[in-house]
């Protein structure tokens, strides 16, 4: 393998071309057998076959060409010359070799051994000690222990070992070796499937294993070649022309790719949706030839209509009269998209009453397409189809994300998410105290304010509850403890004389499903799972419904039963939520029970903002400022009311837990998705095709294109600057490093970036609280990975354990990853870190960063390990008391507007 007379780099350069051809095949071909709709035809293979070949070649030929190099300068080190040696032919892989046999069980065995031993015992010492400290030295102490033990053993049975090879005889190879870890390998993930059956619904097999399989490809094809190569001059001379005409192949790959990749959006869904490594491939190829640094290329379908500009860029704010076409699209300036507006409120018949109590009855992850009343098979819902029976249904209303705390702020201050203006916290995004909610207009107006949340989901998402008076986060395990408590808290606004207005949020059916064990009626499946939280959700919003019922308030009440979004179960690739806008995560469950309304069902399709202003018109109070919201009550009354070409907008918003920009718009029964940073889009007939199976992009591109227009005028001209990409990224760049840093560190991080040091603001720590710290990093030669930070204020070992007391985020609240950093940038990781209401008083906690990639935290440069600390401990105060409130009087009912 390292003789001189033989061609390594250009050996390593065909095996790499042909390690691609193998990913294209491959990556083709689990597009073909996925059970994402649509089926794909041949021509559509054949077009992504020719577009991932172009991406993956000169990538491949490229690391095939670094192979070789490293193979040149590595084949005068004496202990890896006898990789030269090894033969692949069958006769000499399985010859009988007792002592190397019984070497490679014994290590394997070992290697297993001390992998599962550190891995149990990590999992204990966490659980089991609540002091981090001794959890830490108990755990190396027992590693080390371990490994000292499997020594020791190994030694022991050293002859045992080779005794028991030699009584093998033949089947003492290292061909039988190789046999018995693949079949090992092969049940190992058989069982790991049947014990874990959720992991493989996050992430697929083909994403698990694809990776390792073709670096396993790539080492036994430049094995082989090596082998049928030899010493013969010919066969040297043919891999050459070979490796030449290799590299013609490659450059045509990077010119095609570059200059036609990205005009049939058909192929890119199947290249960045439906395989395991074309859209980190794209990705990747987009940054590198971002040449302005704006996040957008004139290649690989970036979009940039002007790449020398930082300036211009699809989205880019365009205001009009400058002569410029910032955003690519209309020329200069834009169309008015979604305005705001007064609410466009409708008449409320005269019998409802004047100051009715409101009941907002919510679930998370309830997706409609899952109740009777909508035409589910199974019946999961009795009870809420008996209740839209009552009420006034909408049958097609979308949620404006599928991200909980983003779809639940824009309802509670009726503004798409783009609109409103979030706090700083990154993982846990909270509410500005700016906004003006549902609950502070209605508190202010004299009704009882309260929510019961379900679960402790939201406590870190300050301001949240902007606006509601008592707040019950339950910690209690059972899904009727929520109702319990919301019902006691109706039971005490009852005694009141003023009008209620109480949230409950019931988060049974959001992930994990069945936690305690709980056995679903309809199967094991994952979605039979879910199923049965639905259906015990719907008897806890029974009970609710009955409750209300009992104490006489179903002629003086407006019940609301909403979902924040849906939920997806692999129909275009993805589980959960928050990842897609398809109609599975996007459409939200919507009733309204209005009292002097008529039951009916309304097809037309609004928004879970929407709701924000019908609330406002039902009980006779304007709309504080313009909205974004519309009423619902002339839909609510069949008065004929037509929304004409309204647009509805859906998100997904980067942010530091969720690094996700994805943004939709629906008019009518048309559908446009846009990937933000990937420039793609798809377009689709919700009427037609209400499964968004068939992306007619293509046969109707005039349409995608101006659908992409206002969507992209939308997003320059009405979300707030601070929740644009670009101007959220050049907020956080510096040309100089400040001239004082309070904590200076000048950590190295694997050659890719320096943490120059850290500001610590302890101005709000206290209990419920929040740390702020702001981090400056100089970017040396950068990164092609996404790389997690993590900061952590670390209590005393002898403090209760908390939990939530961590921030971990992508940078710049997700909208710069590291992979995007430029060598030369001095770049602030700005970061609110929310505390816990149990921290307690007198105690102190001391700032700590690491960065991690995925659940791996990575060491900085000597003498820093894994952790910086980042100032001396930081002394916690006492509880701040809440601001005292003065009652807010009752005003006179306001004309209905």
């Amino acid at each position: 393998m390292f003789d001189s007379k033989r061609a390594p780099v250009a050996r390593q350069i065909v095996v790499g071309f042909a390690c691609a051809v193998l990913a294209t095949a491959l990556e083709v071909t689990i597009a073909a057998l996925s059970e994402q709709p649509p089926p794909l035809s041949a021509a559509e293979l054949a077009g992504a076959s020719l577009d991932l070949l172009s991406l993956y070649a000169p990538l491949a030929v490229g690391l095939g060409a670094l192979a070789g190099l490293c193979v040149l300068g590595l084949r005068r080190v004496r202990a890896l010359q006898a990789l030269a040696r090894v033969s692949l032919s069958p006769r000499d892989l399985f010859r009988a070799r007792p002592h190397s046999f019984s070497r490679l069980v014994g290590g394997a065995v070992a290697l297993a051994a001390f992998a599962a031993g550190v891995t149990y015992g990590s999992h204990f010492f966490a659980t089991e000690f609540h002091a981090p400290w001794l959890a830490a030295g108990a755990n190396a102490a027992a590693t080390v222990g371990l490994g000292l033990f499997i020594a020791f053993t190994l030694a022991v049975t050293r002859r045992a070992r080779l005794a028991a090879a030699q009584a093998l005889g033949p089947l003492a190879s290292r061909g039988v070796f190789a046999v018995l870890v693949a079949i090992a390998a092969g049940v190992g993930v058989y069982a790991f499937s049947r014990a874990f059956p959720e992991f493989f619904y996050t992430y697929r097999p083909a994403r698990v294993f694809g990776g390792p399989g073709l670096v396993l490809a790539y080492a036994l094809g430049s094995l082989a070649t090596a082998q049928l190569e030899g010493q013969r001059p010919e066969r040297v001379r043919n891999v050459r022309r070979a490796a030449s005409a290799t590299l013609g192949l490659a450059v045509v790959g990077v010119l095609f790719g570059g200059l036609f990749y990205g005009r049939s959006n058909r192929t890119r869904h199947i290249v960045e949706d439906r395989t395991v490594a074309g859209r980190t491939v794209v990705q990747a190829l987009i940054r590198l030839t971002d040449r302005d640094g704006d996040g957008f290329s004139f290649a690989y379908g970036g979009g940039d209509c002007d790449d020398g500009d930082p300036d211009i860029y699809p989205g880019a704010p365009d205001p009009p009269g400058d002569g410029v076409d910032s955003d690519c699209f209309a020329g200069d300036g834009g169309p008015a998209v979604a305005a705001l507006g007064d609410g466009d409120y409708g008449d409320v018949p005269p019998e409802a009453p004047e100051r009715p109590n409101i009941l907002f009855l919510s679930v998370d992850a309830l997706r409609p397409d899952h109740l009777g009343h909508q035409g589910y098979a199974r019946d999961t819902s009795p009870a809420i189809d008996a209740f839209a029976e009552t009420a006034t249904r909408f049958d097609q209303a979308h949620a404006q994300s599928t991200r909980s705390i983003r779809s639940m702020t824009s309802l509670m201050t009726g503004l798409y998410p783009s609109e409103i203006r979030y706090g700083q916290e990154l993982e846990w995004t909270g509410l500005d105290p700016s906004n003006e909610t549902l609950a502070e207009l209605l508190a202010q107006r004299g009704w009882q304010t309260g929510a019961v949340i379900g679960s402790t989901y939201f406590e870190r998402a300050h301001g949240f509850f902007q606006g509601f008076r008592d707040v019950v986060q339950n910690e209690q395990p059972g899904r009727a403890a929520g109702v319990d408590r919301g019902l006691t808290m109706m039971s005490r606004m009852d005694a009141q004389d003023a009008p209620w207005f109480l949230w409950i949020h019931l988060m049974n059916v959001h992930q994990p499903y069945l936690p305690d064990g709980h056995a679903s009626r309809y199967g094991t499946e994952l979605m039979d799972q879910y199923d049965e939280e639905v259906a015990l959700a719907d008897e806890q919003v029974g009970r609710v419904l009955e409750a209300l019922t009992a104490r006489g308030h179903d002629d003086d009440t407006i019940v609301v039963l909403w979902s924040d979004h849906g939920e997806a179960f692999g129909e275009h690739g993805a589980f959960g939520h928050t990842t897609t806008l398809y109609e599975e995560e996007l459409r939200a469950m919507t009733i309204v029970r209005a009292p002097g309304f008529t039951p009916r069902v309304v097809r037309q399709r609004v928004g879970l903002v929407d709701l924000f202003a019908t609330v406002l018109n039902l009980v006779h109070q304007p709309a504080p400022r313009p909205i974004a919201s519309r009423s619902l009550v002339p839909l609510m009354t069949g008065a004929e009311h037509d929304f004409g070409e309204r647009a509805l907008i859906g998100e997904i918003m980067p942010d530091g837990r969720f690094p996700f920009d994805r943004k939709c718009i629906i008019r009518g029964h048309d559908k446009l998705h846009w990937w933000v940073r990937e420039g793609r889009v798809a377009l689709f007939d919700l009427d037609a095709d209400p499964g968004e199976e068939h992306d007619r992009s293509a046969e109707d591109p005039e349409l995608a294109e101006e659908l992409l227009g206002l969507l992209r005028a939308w997003t320059s001209s009405m979300s707030r600057p601070e929740n644009q990409r670009r101007h959220a990224i050049r907020s956080e760049l510096f040309d100089e490093p400040p001239a004082r840093i309070q904590h200076r560190v000048d950590a190295g991080f694997q050659g890719a970036f320096t943490l120059l040091g850290c500001d610590v603001d302890a101005t709000e720590v206290r209990p419920d609280g929040s740390l702020t710290v702001d981090c400056y990093y100089r970017v040396d030669e950068g990164t092609d990975r996404d790389y997690q930070f993590v900061l952590q204020a670390a209590v005393p070992a002898d403090h209760p354990r908390l939990h939530h007391m961590e921030s971990q985020h992508y940078p710049v609240g997700g909208r710069y990853m590291t992979s995007e950093w430029q060598a030369g940038e001095i770049i602030r990781d700005h970061v609110v870190l929310v505390l816990s209401p149990e921290l307690q008083p007198g105690t102190t906690i001391t700032p700590r960063l690491s960065i991690r990639d995925g659940r791996t935290a990575l060491p900085f440069d000597s003498p820093h390990g894994t952790t910086v600390t980042l100032g001396d401990p930081i002394p916690v105060p006492g509880r701040t008391p809440p601001p005292f409130r003065a009652p807010i009087p009752s005003p006179a009912p306001l004309p209905v507007p």
